[in-house]
């Protein structure tokens, strides 16, 4: 079996999203749903529902109201963001405590999750871009592949390392050479086995190489996770063995008409609330 095959048997061996995240993905992808709908998904779920609020009333999330409720909790945040959340927090049980191929702890692999989701979103504040749907979730899945391609790249290390001294090739160029996929495409492939909105998966496949996304895709949301990753590992959140052979396509940032002073600027604004939802979703918390 090539190393190839043996990724994609790993995906489909990986944990599910809860049943409620799946439940609210299918509701989420219908044209329309009412509050009781979302409301009767969540508020069996005993854990997600508290973790729901406690999120709510949290700095990161900046309400201006004190939520109390479901109810009250979607009303406020609209479905969009609800969904981003209840993702967010069913993604939180499934990763590993270590992504040995990687160099990563859990703790780097979310924080750097969390500041690319952050950053995506406020780089489209700071640019005057209108911040496309699921740019949150898309941030934070970004590099979801490296949950199935991790095991397989820890026995093929030095084959990447080789790849990667010689100079001519990125990172995740070097996956794909050594390993016959990389882990963009390993995560689109485990998006659309969780039945996630099929608006996620372009931003996953592509984030490594913007321009090689198709016609119709949709550029701006590419392209600004694109630049949220570059930032995040130049802010060393979440460096990984393949940190240093990462930068930002210019193409990409020539569309966004991104500059220097932007990327400071949002590196320096962020970092609080990178810290605050990090902390949140990293803590476990019990229905009382």
């Amino acid at each position: 079996m090539s190393q190839r095959q043996t990724i994609l048997r790993q995906v489909e061996t990986l944990p599910t999203m809860s049943p409620s995240a799946a439940r609210l993905a299918a509701l989420l992808g219908k044209k329309e749903c009412t509050t009781d709908e979302l409301e009767a998904v969540i508020r069996p779920d005993l854990a997600l529902t508290a973790n729901l609020l406690r999120y709510c009333n949290s700095a990161g999330f900046a309400l201006r109201q004190q939520v109390g409720s479901v109810r009250h909790a979607i009303t406020l945040m609209g479905t969009k963001r609800l969904f981003e959340v209840v993702t967010t927090e069913a993604f939180s049980r499934i990763i590993p405590q270590q992504l040995a191929g990687y160099g990563l702890s859990a703790a780097s692999y979310w924080q750097h999750g969390i500041a690319v989701a952050v950053m995506g979103e406020r780089l489209a504040e700071r640019l005057g871009v209108a911040i496309p749907d699921l740019t949150f979730t898309a941030g934070l899945l970004h590099d979801v592949g490296k949950l199935a391609i991790c095991v397989a790249l820890e026995s093929k290390a030095e084959r990447v390392l080789e790849e990667l001294e010689s100079g001519e090739v990125a990172f995740v160029d070097a996956e794909r050479k050594v390993l016959g996929i990389d882990h963009p495409e390993v995560g689109a492939l485990i998006c659309k086995s969780w039945n996630l909105p099929a608006s996620l998966l372009e931003p996953i496949r592509y984030h490594h190489h913007p321009g090689q996304a198709p016609e119709g895709a949709n550029r701006a949301l590419i392209d600004l996770i694109h630049v949220a990753d570059a930032l995040a590992t130049m802010m060393g959140m979440g460096l990984d063995v393949g940190g240093l052979h990462k930068g930002i396509d210019n193409d990409a940032a020539d569309r966004l008409n991104v500059r220097v002073e932007a990327l400071e600027e949002v590196a320096s604004e962020a970092l609080d609330q990178i810290h605050e939802m990090t902390q949140l979703f990293t803590q476990t918390t019990q229905p009382s």
